[in-house]
């Protein structure tokens, strides 16, 4: 049980350290003059 919420821990701040990349990624586009 402890090493499947440890699991589904690691897979959570993965997938939230990807949507912040991907938040910085748009926040740098929409920065960019077009």
């Amino acid at each position: 049980m402890a090493i499947k919420r440890g699991i589904e821990k690691g897979v959570s701040s993965v997938r939230d350290s990807i949507r912040n990349m991907a938040e910085e990624e748009k926040g740098e586009e929409i920065k960019l003059p077009k």
